[in-house]
């Protein structure tokens, strides 16, 4: 079952019925992973900026590799139907795992897109829940992220740090130490670091908080 941090929205949002002749494939085309991997190489995502070329070049791959109805959800401007195509990707994690992981990139640049001026509650609790089971899902197929994907999906997080309500704090920090099953602690603890350059006080809090916490996983895992 899709583990929930907040309760309530994934669990409404997800039926008990995805049996494979009724459920209908988001996901349509995969194996172009490497080829995004080396564009990235050339033209990195930048993660101080939201880039609008970057963004309709993302729009130009999401349009070659999901479905019409997921593409129309996921670039629509009403939030809602943003949220809508959130909960197809959270049934997509269980129903089309290896496909997921496959599109991983692209989608980790959504939602960085998306979140990146989005103070939508609601968008954030999805999102949240999402990453969460993300993160699960991926520790539990013993999955390290690409570089590529880390570097994307941490500043994402991290750039929540001290916004939003405490709920959704609670949230956000409890999938940091699921992070470090997906990725080298050092990694998540360096951007936590870069994070105590902010002009933000609750943000330099939340990073210091964290960067002990993160530390504390390096050494149990050590």
């Amino acid at each position: 079952t899709m583990n929930n941090l907040s309760g309530g929205s994934l669990n409404n949002s997800m039926t008990s019925n995805t049996d494979s002749q009724q459920y209908v494939k988001s996901i349509t085309s995969t194996g172009e992973k490497a080829k995004r991997q080396e564009e990235d190489r050339k033209t990195r995502w930048p993660t101080e900026e939201l880039r609008d070329d970057l963004v309709n070049k993302l729009k130009d791959h999401f349009k070659k590799n999901v479905s019409k109805d997921l593409f129309t959800k996921m670039f629509a401007a009403d939030t809602k139907k943003n949220v809508e195509a959130v909960r197809i990707l959270s049934k997509a994690l269980i129903v089309e795992f290896q496909e997921t992981v496959d599109i991983l990139d692209m989608v980790l640049r959504w939602f960085f897109s998306k979140l990146w001026d989005n103070v939508n509650t609601q968008m954030m609790k999805e999102s949240l829940d999402y990453f969460f089971s993300l993160s699960m899902s991926l520790e539990a197929a013993k999955y390290t992220l690409l570089d590529f994907e880390a570097n994307v999906l941490i500043p994402c997080l991290v750039n929540r740090l001290g916004t939003g309500p405490s709920n959704l704090k609670i949230s956000l920090h409890k999938i940091f130490p699921k992070l470090g099953g997906i990725c080298a602690p050092q990694k998540i603890a360096g951007f936590l670091v870069d994070a105590l350059r902010s002009r933000s006080h609750k943000t330099k809090i939340e990073s210091i908080l964290l960067v002990f916490f993160v530390q504390k996983i390096k050494i149990l895992l050590e």
